[in-house]
């Protein structure tokens, strides 16, 4: 899907949520949808190359300024709102991803590959391009931080993590931060249920040193 697209198709989502829409909904159950106008769609493509500009993931900048404004309003579609550097600090500072992750898993299985999608062993389209935004901008450090929630850290079936100066200082870091096989269960030659014994094994060898 093309970038503008996608982010405006984010923005349309994520404003369905807010408590300002959700209230003329009740007052006005028939209220129309934002079109996808060329200008608008214009402006999230500018959004999207000033995110890169930065080293940011354009989708995460645009989740984060509905999260910063608590769900109430969505951002206005002007420029002030969607590339304000006064609001970086919040930006750095986000730590819930719960409905961005929410939402990724939506699309995930609306859109699902020729077989079927294993979170545990495959790499998500969002995850990749995440990566990619990160990696093109030279900040293979954050995209190491978002390990956790965004980027989800080194994967042997990505192409960007082919590609990335930080490769093995990110795997071992992924590696150290669970107690099984990672890799091999991404690799699909390790099952859940084996990944399961070895971390339950591991907890069991450190509880008796």
């Amino acid at each position: 899907m093309d970038q503008a697209r996608q982010l405006f198709d984010d923005y349309r989502y994520y404003r369905a949520y807010t408590a300002n829409i959700q209230k003329l909904r009740r007052e006005k159950p028939y209220l129309r949808e934002l079109k996808a106008t060329p200008a608008r769609l214009k402006l999230m493509a500018h959004m999207a190359a000033w995110c890169e500009r930065q080293g940011l993931n354009p989708r995460l900048w645009l989740y984060s300024l509905f999260v910063s404004r608590k769900w109430l309003f969505a951002p206005k579609l002007e420029p002030s709102n969607l590339l304000s550097e006064k609001h970086l600090p919040k930006f750095q500072r986000l730590k819930d991803y719960s409905f961005y992750r929410q939402y990724q898993q939506v699309q995930e299985a609306l859109n699902p590959s020729p077989d079927s999608f294993d979170p545990n062993r495959d790499l998500s389209s969002t995850a990749e391009q995440a990566k990619r935004y990160y990696l093109a901008a030279g900040n293979a450090a954050e995209c190491m931080n978002r390990m956790r929630d965004e980027t989800f850290g080194f994967h042997p079936k990505s192409t960007v993590c082919c590609n990335c100066p930080a490769a093995s200082e990110c795997r071992e870091s992924l590696e150290a931060s669970v107690r099984f096989d990672i890799i091999a269960l991404r690799n699909g030659t390790l099952s859940v249920e084996e990944a399961r014994h070895q971390a339950l094994a591991r907890m069991q060898g450190n509880g008796r040193g």
